[in-house]
């Protein structure tokens, strides 16, 4: 048989091996030195060049504790199949062979496959030890007659710090039982109660029925039609098999009363309840049966975070309707515990009944227990960000400080170093981040951290000239450098100013310099500073009138506060001398960067938002309808490979949430009011909400509204914009019906108490108490939009047949049979007012106007490039469409 290895990305089975490459054993060693691993722990073997040489080619490494390596960066590593064959990351054998049969295959006591070298065996006594790498030179006699005695100096103590627990260590406490005591019975009348005895017998009977069951079941069907026992015919099989399942009712009844009486239990007594709860959705809970019978056991009520998501082991009971009536106690038990402030138990809850470990350390964090929540962020939920975040609002500062590396995040870990007054460290951070900046050519964030952190503000000028004259934030960049000159030296402002505009300002950057002027001389309120800059404005304006663009002239008005005559002269000259074609229409067509790949846009209130990426960074452009742009950047990691969403905003709150893949997340932004922009927005990235996108909204109190989970454990949960859980409502669906998908899939809209999402063929409507109700269609649904943004009713949904005009019901929607624009398969569909909407299919853009419930198309436009959004504009009669280019055209319609 010939073996292969193949590239397969979706195996993702942690490295147990490395291989060391080259002949230098200093080198393997000094390698091995630096992952501060026991020499025990390592089991090694040379490799040769090829399996005719003996020429070595690397040293092959196996690690005894694979889990000892999660932290380490390994440059070659390898994977265990089976007990002894080891194979690179990612790759799998072909054809495939089951562990059963490879073990026979398998003739040494340690097997690799390399890639190239081929295939090549180890016995035992081939394990060489590192020991045999060192030269023992003989000793040397020497005169010692000279030799000084001098005081030892002991190192200066840099960090003390508690040792947290390890991932291992918490997970496996969850696996213990919480303080299980000998097996006792829900309170009940003395004559229903079984004893144990009766209750162990039941189990065993129930898992004999349960073999005898399906061995009668198998028999039956390949029994002839017409024997006993087959078909529709009375036989002694099908008899034993009626009398076996009333049995195994009879048993499942005794359950289900248990059942029942814990959850009457829950209406009289909170904290014993508990003590008998049943874990639904751990994900350390063995489901496999129990050996105790069918009775529910007493827990202990000290709920130590020893004991935290612990669970033994329990039948696996279909509850039917119990299971989100559990559920729903479960949930109102944990917000009570929250409101007692006992957060110990509401972990408890949260992490070993629900199987909730997000909410279980946000309420370890309320309470104060921030090393064990920084635990389950890191190690269980795989976000070191929020595990930092948390570390550091909790003042363990030093382990805080390791997480930010980890993540690079040389700001933070500076501020940090500055706070425990290690100034050295704190600048070496500060330098990093700033190099780190100006890789990604953003020099507003650059001078920032060099004027307020590391206080050098000449340096920090140059930097934002650098940004004025190759930066997306060019204008920010100048304004910002005139605030450092009006803080530092306002005698120089002019002089600057002028400087500035003569020998660094270019032809096509001259009406941003005239807004910077604006902006300066407004600042300054200086009548000396005022008489230079309207000699400079006068000039541009010239300038730009007499190429045709008269629109500069309306700026001159802020140069001249006084004469009132100046705006209509200067609109009177306007409309003199612009051609009929440029009058006919108000707005014009804006231009984004085009050096930046722009993604997705959004509008709120009056202004529009568009992401891109642009060498790996994210950009942000905010813009109005008469041309006014701002660029706003992320330094982060690449965001290339990497997804960021954000949650729809809500007219009412001016703020804007984003969430992102990249690890070490993204900053906070302020988009300040100003003259072009009358509503300041807040840019908010969340740490703990990494990875989550399009599954919540956000409403008019700021709060985020999000879904968790899928199928039967899907829950709504309520959270504050700083991740406080507010509130978690169990979402009840009917049991007949499909499980809820996870909702993280695809957009969701909110309206009057209920939320609107899709997946396949099935529209789900979900209340704010959780109440799950589900319209099928037949046909998969592809997207779909709602007027409710515009307080609006509508929603269209596109399908596999055609489209749908549907409306919000109470607790649900209305379909029409009706399909329309079957001719359309659009990409993007988007409402642009209560009664108007778009559909974009690649380069087309097709208005349709919704008259007496019925959608009328109203007009079509094409464009040269394809379509990513389409946006509403302040004019009722037009729209904007944003090309891939980041040409953004108006149509009128």
């Amino acid at each position: 048989m010939d073996l292969y290895i193949k590239h397969n990305p979706s195996i993702n089975i942690p490295a147990s091996a490395t291989l060391l490459p080259g002949n230098n054993a200093l080198v393997w060693l000094k390698e091995i030195d630096s992952w501060n691993i026991s020499l025990d722990e390592l089991e090694t073997y040379l490799i040769p060049k090829s399996n005719s040489s003996i020429e070595t080619a690397g040293l092959f490494i196996i690690f005894k504790n694979p889990k000892s390596i999660q932290n380490i960066a390994l440059l070659q590593s390898y994977y265990c199949k089976g007990e002894s064959l080891y194979l690179p990351l990612q790759t799998e054998l072909l054809p495939a062979i089951k562990d059963k049969e490879l073990k026979t295959l398998l003739l040494w006591h340690r097997q690799l496959f390399h890639p190239s070298i081929g295939f090549i065996g180890f016995e035992m006594e081939d394990q060489v030890q590192l020991s045999d790498f060192l030269d023992y030179k003989e000793p040397q006699s020497q005169d010692w007659s000279f030799a000084r005695y001098i005081e030892d100096v002991l190192p200066q103590l840099k960090k003390i710090s508690i040792q947290p627990p390890k991932e291992e260590e918490l997970i496996d406490s969850m696996k213990e039982d919480v303080g299980s005591k000998p097996l006792d019975e829900i309170p009940n009348k003395a004559s229903e109660n079984d004893g144990p005895l009766e209750k162990y017998l039941d189990w065993v009977k129930f898992g004999f029925y349960k073999i005898i069951s399906g061995s009668i079941r198998a028999v039956i069907k390949i029994l002839p039609e017409g024997s006993p026992g087959a078909g529709g015919n009375e036989g002694m099989l099908q008899k034993l098999q009626n009398w076996i399942e009333l049995s195994m009712e009879e048993i499942e009844k005794k359950r289900m009363n248990e059942i029942k009486r814990l959850l009457n239990l829950f209406d009289e007594n909170n904290n014993e309840a508990l003590q008998y709860a049943i874990p639904l959705n751990s994900p350390y809970l063995n489901r496999g049966n129990s050996t105790k019978g069918t009775s529910l056991l007493r827990r202990s009520t000290d709920f130590s975070l020893k004991g935290l998501g612990g669970g033994r082991a329990v039948d696996g009971w279909d509850l039917g309707d119990n299971y989100f009536a559990l559920k729903d106690k479960y949930s109102k038990a944990a917000e009570n515990e929250i409101r007692k402030k006992d957060f110990k138990k509401a972990a408890y809850i949260y992490a070993h009944l629900l199987g909730d470990y997000n909410s279980a350390a946000n309420v370890l964090e309320q309470g104060g227990y921030h090393r064990e929540a920084a635990v389950l962020y890191k190690d269980h939920l795989k976000n070191l960000l929020a595990g930092a975040e948390c570390l550091e609002r909790g003042g363990l500062l030093i382990e805080a400080i390791d997480c930010y590396r980890q993540l690079n995040m040389t700001e933070k870990s500076g501020d940090l170093y500055r706070k425990l007054e290690q100034e050295t460290l704190a600048e070496e951070c500060y330098e990093k981040c700033i190099e780190s900046k100006l890789s990604g050519n953003d020099y507003l964030e650059a001078s920032r951290v060099i004027e307020e952190k590391m206080r050098q503000q000449p340096r920090a000028k140059q930097t934002l000239l650098e940004g004025w004259k190759d930066s997306l934030q060019s204008e920010s960049c100048l304004k910002k450098y005139f605030e450092i000159v009006l803080k530092s030296s306002p005698e120089t402002t002019e002089k600057e100013a002028k400087d500035i505009f003569r020998n660094k300002t270019p032809e096509f950057k001259k009406l941003s310099f005239l807004n910077v002027l604006d902006y300066v001389q407004r600042k300054k309120q200086d009548p000396d500073f005022s008489f230079a800059a309207q000699d400079i404005a006068y000039e541009i304006a010239n300038q730009s009138a007499t190429k045709g663009n008269y629109k500069v002239l309306q700026q001159l008005k802020s140069f001249f506060p006084a004469d009132k005559l100046l705006s209509s002269d200067t609109h009177r000259y306007s409309t003199l001398n612009k051609s009929s074609s440029d009058n006919s229409r108000f707005f014009q067509d804006i231009q984004l960067d085009k050096d930046v790949k722009w993604k997705k846009a959004l509008w709120h209130r009056n202004q529009f938002l568009i992401f891109g990426i642009s060498e790996g960074t994210l950009v942000l452009a905010r813009g109005n309808w008469y041309g006014n742009l701002e660029y706003y950047k992320w330094t982060s990691e690449s965001l290339d490979k990497n997804y960021y969403e954000y949650l729809l905003p809500n007219n009412e709150v001016n703020v804007i949430v984003i969430s992102s893949a990249v690890s070490n997340g993204l900053t906070k932004k302020d988009l300040p009011k100003n003259k072009y922009f009358p509503d300041a927005l807040f840019v908010k990235c969340p740490s703990w909400l990494q990875n989550k996108a399009k599954n919540g909204v956000i409403d008019k109190d700021g709060h985020l509204w999000l879904f968790n989970g899928s199928g039967d454990n899907l829950s709504l949960s309520i959270y504050s914009i700083e991740g406080n859980l507010i509130r978690s409502i169990a979402c009840k669906t009917d049991k007949e019906k499909a499980p809820v998908p996870d909702l993280d899939r695809n957009e969701i809209s909110h309206w009057r108490n209920c939320f609107y999402t899709y997946y396949g063929n099935v529209f789900y409507s979900i209340t704010n108490d959780g109440l799950v109700n589900e319209s099928k269609l037949g046909t998969g649904i592809r997207l779909f939009a709602s007027a409710h943004r515009f307080l609006d009713t509508w929603l269209v949904l596109s399908t596999n047949k055609g489209c749908l005009l549907c409306k919000s019901v109470e607790g649900g929607i209305s379909i029409p049979s009706k399909y329309f624009a079957i001719e359309l398969t659009p990409g993007i569909i988007a409402f642009i007012s209560k009664s108007k909407f778009v559909m974009v299919e690649n380069k087309k853009a097709v208005v349709f106007e919704i008259v007496e419930e019925t959608p009328l198309m109203r007009k079509e436009f094409h464009v040269d490039l394809p379509i990513i959004a389409a946006l509403p504009t302040i004019s009722r009669n037009e729209f904007a469409v944003l090309m891939n280019d980041g040409k953004m055209v108006i149509c009128d319609f």
